[in-house]
């Protein structure tokens, strides 16, 4: 997810329609080792904080020498932001969020080194020498602690919610907290807990990556095919259709929904670009009774009940 901001250090609020994240579409059954690029495509995103994707681009388990991401001091995971970064034209100052799948130390170092802000979780093994507690004992303190640790650039924080969550960030030197709500089960009751600043703020820019998915998920191509090529292509398609209506939602704010601008689409593209049917066997020799200007005028032609219980068409003969 991508800020705007004058300094990397320093965070300023900005207009939701202004954030970005970066997230990739994974399995939510994948072990690690195929969330980390086994997989041979996996597309990965760069996303605005109301759902609009501006740009994507396609995770290759070897990219290229080219590659704009591609850089010896950081992994495959971390080069997919940084080569996103130079394909979108991000200008410097702008501030990322990202998951763990891409998330590293020298990611966070070399973002630094752009004059990128950089904040995202990270998995236990990419913490390497950071002296943190072990994640078994660290789970059995009370929960809302957290630990922290500031190297050169960098803020790092590990906190116990539902499970042992940790942070990287670039964006801060300082750990502060806040509030947050969680429910307990054995009071049944919702008990307000400590939660650091950095970690409430990634929750919320990183809410683009939902919402897109959500949007897709809602009324996505089922069309199956054997072919690798096609959950790719029936997945662009649905991003293009969700970014249409994000478009049109910022121009006609709640007209239509998603269901209603798909169906609208589908017409007009059926209306301009389709084909009728050829007619099978000999042409009629009766006159058409109704234009096509008026089948197709879409004012909803409906009968009505003329008070008479039969009636013939007049050029039937008999």
């Amino acid at each position: 997810m991508l800020q705007d901001s004058e300094t990397v250090a320093d965070i300023t609020v900005v207009p939701e329609s202004e954030m970005h994240a970066h997230d990739t579409d994974c399995d939510s059954d994948q072990s690690d080792d195929e969330a980390t690029g086994d997989h041979n495509r996996l597309p990965s995103r760069i996303l605005k904080g109301e759902g609009f994707l501006p740009n994507s681009d396609m995770q290759l388990p070897n990219p290229p020498d080219d590659d704009p991401g591609c850089s010896s001091s950081v992994s495959q995971g971390p080069s997919v932001v940084l080569g996103l970064a130079e394909k979108a034209e991000v200008p410097p100052g702008v501030k990322f969020y990202h998951d763990n799948l891409f998330t590293t130390l020298s990611l966070v170092d070399e973002m630094t080194l752009r004059g990128y802000g950089s904040c995202g979780t990270m998995r236990q093994t990419q913490l390497h020498n950071v002296p943190f507690t072990a994640p078994q004992t660290f789970k059995k303190t009370p929960r809302g602690d957290a630990e922290y640790l500031v190297e050169a650039e960098k803020l790092i924080v590990r906190w116990n919610d539902n499970s042992v969550v940790t942070v990287v960030l670039n964006m801060e030197r300082e750990f502060t907290e806040t509030e947050a709500k969680r429910w307990n089960k054995q009071k049944r009751t919702m008990d307000k807990v400590r939660q650091p600043k950095c970690i409430q703020d990634y929750n919320t820019h990183m809410g683009g990556v939902d919402l897109h998915d959500q949007f897709v998920s809602r009324y996505r191509v089922n069309i199956r095919s054997k072919k690798w090529w096609w959950p790719c292509f029936s997945w662009a398609l649905n991003s293009a259709m969700v970014n249409s209506w994000c478009y049109y939602r910022s121009w006609k704010s709640g007209e239509k929904d998603l269901l209603s601008f798909q169906r609208l689409v589908a017409q007009t593209l059926l209306l301009r670009h389709g084909t009728k049917p050829s007619r099978q066997g000999r042409r009629s020799s009766m006159a058409v009774a109704i234009t096509d200007a008026t089948r197709f005028d879409n004012l909803n032609h409906w009968p009505c009940n003329t008070g008479s219980r039969y009636k013939r068409y007049k050029n039937c003969g008999g």
